[in-house]
């Protein structure tokens, strides 16, 4: 058994002062006992980080392997229910059909993506609210641009600059 640094204390003390052997065996065995109690909490608690951290690794990947056999018969059971009821990709929002164009499978989310300019990528522009005669233009959304404000600062009204396409 290793020798904690409460019993070489111990001993090195009760030797210094000429205790015969028989005498530190009583001393020893509190002594003994304190240190057990102390290897016992350590073992109990986890003796080092490194063994902390490999535990913690192994269950990591004991809870991997459980995912993926849970995952696999979730897969397994909805393939037998899609094959079952003749279900299609439609039929779950993973697709697009009549019945449910422009209709999303997830409350609050609009389906399908954004509309792009698909040359540059970017948002297509909104459709021109209002315009003036210098080739200015605004969709009606946003912070007004200076020149709608400059207009309607010389007396103009918003109805006097709507687009008519």
């Amino acid at each position: 058994m290793a020798w904690c640094w409460l019993r070489a204390a111990c001993r090195a003390l009760l030797l210094s002062q000429g205790h015969a052997v028989g005498k530190v065996v009583l001393s020893f065995e509190a002594v003994n006992h304190h240190c057990n109690i102390q290897t016992m909490a350590t073992k109990k608690m986890g003796s080092t980080l490194a063994a902390l951290s490999a535990q913690i690794a192994s269950l990591q990947a004991q809870a991997a392997a459980m995912r993926k056999t849970e995952v696999a018969g979730v897969i397994a059971k909805a393939k037998d229910a899609i094959a079952r009821y003749g279900l299609t990709a439609a039929d779950l929002g993973l697709g697009s059909s009549p019945k449910n164009a422009g209709k999303s499978s997830m409350v609050g989310r609009k389906s399908g993506p954004k509309p792009t300019n698909s040359a540059s990528g970017k948002k297509s522009a909104r459709p021109i609210k209002f315009k003036d005669g210098q080739g200015n233009t605004w969709g009606g959304m946003g912070k007004r641009p200076d020149w709608f404000n400059a207009a309607l600062a010389s007396g103009k009204k918003p109805e006097d600059f709507l687009a008519n396409t």
